[in-house]
C-alpha cells in the first residue's frame, strides 16, 4: 500500500472522515480496493479442515464498534493484530486494510462488490463456507445491517453451501431493522430479483429467512435493556465473563473448525472466560 493511500486512510476514523474524503481520494482508495483481498479466508483461531472453511470481513476495532462496552474496549482480542507491525508515524497494514473495508462497506456498490468476491470462491460439493461477518468490527449502521443481510440471502439463494454468521452488540440498529416488518419485505424482494428467483408468498420475516445467524455478545457490563433486546428476538448468546464462579460452556476443541459449538444452528448459549 503506498504511502498516499495510507495517509488517506489514516484520516478515516469516522464515517463522517469517509464521508468527507473528495473525488479523487475515494478513487484513489477504490483502485486500492480492486488489489486488496477483502475476504480473510481462514485465520488461526478459526481454522479449517475438509469439510468446513471460513470467511471472514472485518472493520476496525471500537471505531466501527457503536455498542461496545468498558469491558469489552479493555479486553478486545483483536487489539494485538492491530497493533502489530506498527511502526512510527504509520498504522499497521492490518487496521489500513480495515479501514478500506470500512471505506466499501459506505459506497454504493457494496453489496455487488462482496457478491462478486464470494461467487469467485467456488466451495467443493461437500464443503460447508461459514461466513463470519466480523471478527473485528461491527453493525455500525442500521443500513449496513441491511447489506448484509441482502447479501447473506442472495449468497444462500445461489449457493447452498454458505452460512453467515454475526456476533454483535449493535442491538439498536438489530432491533430497528427487525421491527421494520415492510423494510424486510422490501429488503426481501430485492435479494430475490437480484438473484433473479421468483419471489415466495409475502410473509413475516426474520433473521433466518435472511441466512444470517446473529449471536448477542454480552460482557459482564452489557446493560439490562440490550439484553432484553437479545430475548425479543431470540438470539443465542455468548456470554463472556470475568466471573471465576459461573460454569464455563464454551469451546469443546481448538480450533473453531473442530469444534463449531458456536456455528452450529440452533446454536446453544456459550458462556467463556474473558481472554
Amino acid at each position: 500500500m503506498d504511502s498516499r493511500t495510507e495517509e488517506i486512510l489514516k484520516r478515516c476514523s469516522s464515517i463522517e472522515a469517509i464521508k468527507g474524503l473528495s473525488d479523487e481520494e475515494k478513487e484513489l482508495l477504490r483502485e486500492q480496493a480492486d488489489k486488496n483481498d477483502r475476504m480473510q479466508c481462514n485465520n488461526d483461531f478459526l481454522g479449517s479442515n475438509r469439510n468446513v472453511k471460513f470467511f471472514t470481513f472485518n472493520l476496525p476495532r471500537k471505531l466501527a464498534c457503536p455498542g461496545r462496552t468498558d469491558i469489552c474496549a479493555r479486553g478486545c482480542y483483536q487489539a494485538i493484530s492491530e497493533e502489530m507491525l506498527k511502526e512510527k508515524g504509520r498504522d499497521s497494514q492490518v487496521l489500513y486494510s480495515r479501514k478500506l473495508n470500512w471505506f466499501l462497506a459506505e459506497q454504493d456498490d457494496f453489496v455487488e462488490r462482496i457478491l462478486k468476491e464470494i461467487m469467485r470462491r467456488k466451495p467443493k460439493a461437500d464443503q460447508r463456507i461459514i461466513f463470519r461477518i466480523h471478527a473485528s468490527g461491527d453493525f455500525y449502521s442500521e443500513e449496513y445491517l441491511k447489506k448484509w443481510m441482502k447479501i447473506a440471502l442472495i449468497t444462500k439463494l445461489k449457493n447452498k453451501n454458505y452460512d453467515f454468521v454475526a456476533y454483535t452488540k449493535s442491538y439498536s440498529e438489530l432491533n430497528n431493522v427487525l421491527s421494520n416488518q415492510a423494510g424486510l419485505w422490501k429488503l426481501y424482494q430485492e435479494a430475490y430479483n437480484a438473484a433473479k428467483i421468483a419471489i415466495p408468498q409475502e410473509k413475516e420475516l426474520s433473521l433466518a429467512d435472511f441466512n444470517l445467524n446473529i449471536i448477542a455478545s454480552y460482557m459482564d457490563d452489557t446493560e439490562e435493556e440490550k439484553k432484553r433486546i437479545a430475548e425479543k428476538w431470540n438470539l443465542p448468546v455468548y456470554f463472556v465473563t470475568e466471573d471465576n464462579s459461573l460454569e464455563l460452556t464454551d469451546c469443546e476443541a481448538d480450533p473453531c473448525s473442530e469444534c463449531l459449538k458456536c456455528y452450529t444452528f440452533p446454536m446453544e448459549n456459550v458462556v467463556t472466560r474473558l481472554r
